[in-house]
C-alpha cells in the first residue's frame, strides 16, 4: 500500500487545525490583478517547502503538492479580482472574505482597485506571516517570501534550550499541572477551546472600531493615571473588558488568553530574518480583567517566564495524540481573547493613497461557542480594533458599539477617562 501523498502537517501547525486568518488592507495602491497573480505564482513554483504551493488536505492533514502543470488552475482559484470595500465597512468586507476562503487553499488573494484582502489557514502561519505575504504582493516583490525562514523543530529546540537554564524548574511544574494525554475534555480554566465545529464559512462576525491619536492620548492618560508603568495593552484590554461588560455582554473576567510571539525567543539566526510559521502561543493569563495592573503584570511575567516555549512544545506533542476538546459551549460565559500587535511587518510602509483614510483589519475565524476575540492593531497614526465574535452568542452589533463606546465618558465601577 502506497504511502498518502503529500506531508504532513507540522506538529506545531496542526495545533491549529480549522482555524484561519484574515487581513484587509485599504486605501493603498495595488498592482493590476496579473501582477498579483506573477508574484504568488513566483512565491508557488519558488518555495514548494512551503504551503503556498500545496493544497491542504483537511482530512488527513496533509499538504499535497499542486501539480506542475496545474499551477495557473491552482492560481485560479488563489488570486480573485473583487470590489473595494465600502468606506467604514471594511469588518463587513474581511468578514465577506472569510465566507469566500474554501477549506483545501493555504491562502486566497482577492485585489481590489485600491484595496488588497487575505484569508488564509492558520496552518500556512501566524499573522506576521500573513502579513509580510500580503506586503509583497503590494510591492509587487516575491522576494521578501521567498527568503523567509520557516519555523522548525531546530529553531524551536534551541529556543527551548536557551530558556531552560532559567526556567527549567518552572517548566517542569507546567508539564506536571497539564492534563495528561487522554484524560477527558479540559477543564475551563486550561486553555482555549480547541474545536470550532464549522468550516471557513461559520457565520462568525466581524466587527471594529478605529481609535484615533487623541483617543490613544485619551487611554495614555487614564492608563498613567491608574496604571504607571503598565503596557498600553493592559489599559487596551482592561477598557475592552469594561465596556463589553458594561454593554451586557457576559464576559468572564478571570483571566484572558493572550498570543505571545515566539520570535523574542529564538537564537542563533542572522539579524532581521524573517521567520515564517505558527510563532503565536495562545496562553492564558489569570488576573482580574477588569484592573489594568492586574492584566499589566500578568502579560509581564509571562514573557519573561519564557513559558509559551515549553507551552508551544507540549501542545504541538498534545496535538498529535489527543483529540481537541470543544469548550464550555453556548451559554457559558464568554472567554476574552485580546491580542494585541505593535505593528505587522512593514505595515507603516505600505503604498498608502495620499488623501485617503488607510485601513488595516485583520481577524482570525471561526470563534469557538465560548470565546470572544480582540485584535488590537497599531499603526503609525492609529490602532485598529477588531473583534471576531461567534454566531449565537451575543450580537455582533452589541460588541461593536462597545468597542465604539470605550473611550467616551465613564464606565460604572471604573475612574473616567
Amino acid at each position: 500500500m502506497s504511502p498518502p501523498p503529500g506531508r504532513r502537517v507540522a506538529a506545531v501547525d496542526r495545533a491549529w487545525a480549522g482555524r484561519y486568518a484574515a487581513l484587509l488592507v485599504s486605501g493603498v495602491r495595488v498592482p493590476p490583478v496579473d501582477v498579483v497573480r506573477a508574484t504568488v505564482r513566483a512565491v508557488v513554483t519558488g518555495r514548494p517547502d512551503t504551503p503556498y504551493g500545496a493544497l491542504l488536505d483537511p482530512r488527513r492533514l496533509r499538504w499535497v503538492p499542486v501539480d506542475p502543470d496545474r499551477v495557473e488552475e491552482h492560481l485560479d482559484r488563489v488570486v480573485v479580482a473583487g470590489p473595494d470595500p465600502r468606506p467604514g465597512q471594511e469588518e463587513a468586507a474581511l468578514e465577506d472574505l472569510t465566507r469566500g476562503h474554501e477549506e483545501d487553499l493555504p491562502v486566497r488573494v482577492t485585489v481590489g482597485p485600491t484595496s488588497l484582502g487575505c484569508t488564509a489557514s492558520h496552518m500556512v502561519g501566524d499573522a506576521v506571516t500573513t502579513a509580510l505575504l500580503l506586503r509583497s504582493l503590494l510591492l509587487g516583490d516575491p522576494g521578501p517570501v521567498l527568503r523567509e525562514r520557516r519555523l522548525d523543530a531546530g529553531l524551536l529546540g534551541r529556543a527551548a534550550l536557551a530558556q531552560t537554564r532559567t526556567h527549567a524548574r518552572d517548566w517542569a511544574r507546567l508539564a506536571v499541572q497539564r492534563r495528561p494525554v487522554g484524560a477527558g475534555p479540559r477543564g475551563r480554566g486550561a486553555g482555549p477551546p480547541d474545536r470550532v465545529d464549522a468550516g471557513p464559512g461559520s457565520g462568525t462576525r466581524l466587527v471594529g472600531t478605529r481609535l484615533e491619536p487623541a483617543d490613544l492620548a485619551a487611554v495614555s492618560r487614564w492608563r498613567n493615571a491608574h496604571a504607571p508603568g503598565a503596557p498600553l495593552a493592559a489599559a487596551l484590554a482592561t477598557l475592552s473588558a469594561r465596556a463589553l461588560v458594561d454593554a451586557g455582554v457576559p464576559l468572564d473576567t478571570s483571566g484572558l488568553f493572550t498570543l505571545v510571539d515566539l520570535r523574542r525567543y529564538l537564537v542563533g539566526l542572522p539579524p532581521g530574518t524573517a521567520v515564517g510559521g505558527n510563532l503565536a502561543k495562545a496562553v492564558r493569563l489569570p488576573c482580574d480583567l477588569l484592573d489594568p495592573r492586574a492584566v499589566g503584570s500578568a502579560l509581564a511575567h509571562v514573557v519573561a517566564s519564557g513559558r509559551p516555549v515549553p507551552a508551544t512544545v507540549l501542545g504541538a506533542v498534545g496535538a498529535l495524540l489527543r483529540p481537541p476538546s470543544a469548550g464550555g459551549g453556548p451559554g457559558a460565559p464568554l472567554r476574552l481573547t485580546f491580542n494585541t500587535v505593535p505593528g505587522l511587518p512593514g505595515s507603516d510602509t505600505l503604498p498608502w493613497l495620499e488623501g485617503r483614510r488607510g485601513r488595516y483589519v485583520g481577524a482570525g475565524f471561526p470563534v469557538a461557542p465560548d470565546g470572544l476575540s480582540l485584535v488590537a492593531h497599531r499603526l503609525r497614526d492609529h490602532l485598529e480594533l477588531t473583534a471576531s465574535v461567534a454566531p449565537g452568542t451575543v450580537p455582533a452589533e452589541l460588541v461593536r458599539d462597545a468597542l465604539r463606546s470605550l473611550v467616551g465618558g465613564t464606565r460604572p465601577g471604573g475612574p473616567p477617562l
